[in-house]
């Protein structure tokens, strides 16, 4: 017995020695992956922060935004995910290990005979049994690699929906701001509306008007109303939208003040394209799933050849507590598992996995160039966004000039009514939309800093989220001495 058992040992070590150095991991797709080009079209010279809404220097928008990556329930849905597959992590990796079973027992017995006499039996027994697939082929450490790298993705998600959050801070912010500037225009265009109802008025009853001036300017002030009521609302949905995203419900009294637009920040430095792999969390996310997906192809394979088990246990018994570790029993077993026939199932896993691998590469491949397009469209949509916004407020300004003009004359009796209100109505439309492009013009650096990633979050001892705080000037100017 004791002979069989060292040449079985000596058997299962030489074949783990010899198969070992076998993989069944598969290739990765290297050949079909995106070429990466050498530069994008423009970059900037300024370096930014990965919390990049601190380039804005604008203290509420820091408070907003660093209040919800710690409360919005988005970002804790993410991190139950990710804690959520940590725990897969553990259970798969604890499939490497033996897994040790003790047992502890007593029964009792009573038996009466036809001749009357009762017959009591008692003992207790106390066991130990251990089971242990030997991972010749892999198959457990693929699995347990594979939750490894599907964790490490989970965490990049998380990443992600901290840097999608941030974004949808900074618009949401932005469109509050334009809606503040919106009610302000209109405000003022409803006053200078009255001003010139009331020389409209004047001039009728002295005879030098008609009384159609005074129903077209009662119309245009009925829209202008209409228009300041509209905004205001919008105000107030735009509010209800902030406090959801910080975790509040909707109609949560707001606790900040709606400040003008800030001046833009330089052009950050986009770097090379070859770095948004490294910086975008959707990328790495991408491509810690296609890792995953390889090591399952691995396990599949694995999981078509033949296996080995050992078994082994001790245990003892006695009629008396006293008496139990007199006697021992041990046995030890290894049992070769071989899949003759299943219908072609382990083959069908096999495609399967490897399919999905192939799917997941592609995946990865897209997401390296959607995030290219991105950073591209963003540089080139600022860029005319700026033409746009310089074009506008120079419309604006000679609007302005031409509209002092014709109310001076009007007042005077030398310009006709319509020539007022048409240089009104051109002036209000181009501060309205001015304003609209401006807040276009937010948005599209939003997207831009959103495109070249980075790492807004990480996680202490506890489990609870921190948020990474940029580096100030004089941090950098201490590093630079």
């Amino acid at each position: 017995m004791h002979r069989y058992r060292h040449h079985t040992i000596a058997l299962v070590t030489l074949l783990t020695l010899g198969l070992s150095g076998c993989s069944l991991m598969p290739a990765e797709h290297t050949t079909d992956s995106a070429s990466l080009p050498d530069s994008f079209s423009q970059t900037g010279q300024h370096s930014f922060s990965e919390q990049w809404w601190h380039e804005f220097e604008d203290p509420q928008l820091n408070l907003l935004i660093e209040e919800a990556l710690t409360s919005n329930f988005t970002i804790q849905s993410a991190l139950a995910r990710q804690e959520q597959a940590a725990a897969q992590a553990n259970v798969t990796q604890a499939g490497l290990y033996p897994n040790v079973t003790g047992n502890a027992g007593q029964s009792y017995r009573r038996n009466q005979q036809q001749n009357g006499n009762i017959n009591k039996n008692e003992s207790f027994d106390v066991g130990i049994s251990t089971r242990w697939e030997i991972d010749l082929w892999g198959r457990m450490r693929h699995r347990s690699d594979a939750a490894m790298y599907d964790y490490l993705a989970s965490s990049e998600a998380l990443q992600s929906a901290a840097i999608s959050l941030a974004g949808n801070i900074a618009r949401t912010w932005y469109q509050l701001s334009e809606q503040s500037a919106r009610v302000d225009i209109l405000s003022r265009q409803l006053t200078n509306i009255e001003h010139i109802t009331e020389v409209t008025n004047l001039r009728y009853t002295s005879g030098q008007g008609s009384v159609s001036a005074i129903w077209r300017q009662e119309q245009i002030a009925e829209s202008t109303r209409a228009s300041h009521l509209q905004a205001v609302k919008r105000q107030e949905i735009l509010t209800r939208q902030l406090n959801v995203l910080l975790g509040k419900p909707p109609a949560s009294k707001p606790r900040w003040q709606v400040s003008a637009f800030p001046t833009l920040p330089a052009l950050p430095s986009t770097g090379i394209p070859a770095n948004l792999v490294e910086t975008r969390p959707d990328i790495r996310d991408r491509w810690y799933q296609y890792q995953a997906r390889r090591h399952q192809v691995a396990e599949a394979r694995a999981a078509r050849i033949p296996s080995f088990m050992i078994s082994a246990g001790t245990d003892t018994s006695g009629d008396q507590l006293e008496d139990l570790f007199d006697f021992w029993a041990t046995d030890f077993a290894l049992s070769l598992n071989v899949p003759i026939f299943r219908g072609g199932q382990l083959k069908s896993q096999q495609r399967r996995a490897e399919a999905i691998s192939t799917r997941a590469f592609y995946d990865y491949t897209q997401t390296v160039l959607n995030a290219l397009r991105e950073v591209e469209t963003n540089l080139l949509e600022e860029q005319s966004q700026q033409e746009q916004l310089a074009s506008l407020q120079e419309q604006t300004r000679s609007a302005q000039k031409i509209l002092d003009v014709e109310s001076a004359r009007y007042a005077t009796g030398i310009q006709r009514y319509l020539d007022v209100l048409n240089a009104q109505e051109r002036l209000f439309n181009l501060q309205l939309r001015s304003l609209a492009a401006e807040r276009q013009l937010m948005e599209r650096r939003i997207n831009l800093y959103q495109s070249l990633g980075g790492s807004l979050l990480n996680i202490d001892d506890n489990g609870e989220l921190m948020i990474q705080m940029p580096i100030t000037k004089e941090e950098q100017l201490q590093e630079a001495v």
